[in-house]
Order: C-alpha cells, then sequence, then structure tokens
C-alpha cells in the first residue's frame, strides 16, 4: 500500500513498483489507509509518507502499532531524513526512502522486504 497524499507521487511510485509483480494501492493519508487495513485487504507492505493532512504518518504509525497491525513491513518515504524523524521515534526501520533516491532503489527495497 503507498501512503502519499501527492496523487503525482503516487503515480510515479505506481509506474515504477508496477515493473514488479506486485498488487498496488493508495491512500491520500492515513485515514484513508485505515478504511483500506480494515476492509480485510491482504496488505504485505506499506510505503508511508511522514507529512499528510488528515493523519500523518507519524499518526498513523502509532496507531496502526496499536491495533496489532505491526507485522506489516513499513518504509518510510520523504523528500530529506529530517522529515522522517517523527517516524524513527515509533520504531526502528531497516529501509527509508528518499524521494530523491530515484525508482530503481525504490524497486530493490521494495523486492527485498517482499523476497521477489
Amino acid at each position: 500500500m503507498i501512503i502519499e497524499d501527492d496523487t503525482d507521487i503516487q503515480d510515479y511510485y505506481r509506474i515504477v513498483l508496477g515493473k514488479l509483480p506486485v498488487e498496488i494501492v493508495c491512500a491520500g493519508n492515513g485515514e484513508e489507509a485505515f478504511l483500506i487495513l480494515n476492509s480485510g485487504k491482504r496488505i504485505d507492505l506499506i510505503l508511508l509518507d511522514a507529512i499528510m493532512p488528515v493523519m500523518d504518518g507519524g499518526v498513523f504509525l502509532q496507531k496502526l502499532r496499536q491495533e496489532q497491525k505491526s507485522s506489516i513491513p513499513v518504509i518510510p518515504c520523504s523528500v530529506d531524513e529530517k522529515s522522517v524523524e517523527c517516524l524513527t521515534q515509533f520504531q526502528q526501520f531497516d529501509h527509508i526512502f528518499i524521494k530523491t533516491q530515484g525508482g530503481r532503489v525504490l524497486q530493490n527495497i521494495v523486492a527485498q522486504k517482499l523476497g521477489l
């Protein structure tokens, strides 16, 4: 699942990750993401923007962990490392994707996390 408020970035992620054998679901903020999660749809990985309206990445991550969904891997995504500091206070991450790193880096991170 891609949780990102910028639809242009959502589209970019869809194009980049569309090259992998994955189904992509998008949410514009944390609140929309919880509607998808609570619908029963299987989610194997979350790309999480740090700064969003309605429910930002930090609040989403805190609620995700409280609701016993901690087994879903989360990859924080932002324009710079400073922006994801609000997420690292809740947990450590194997990967943080900085949006300027490019699509190939994102593909590799997602493929590695999903064992593709």
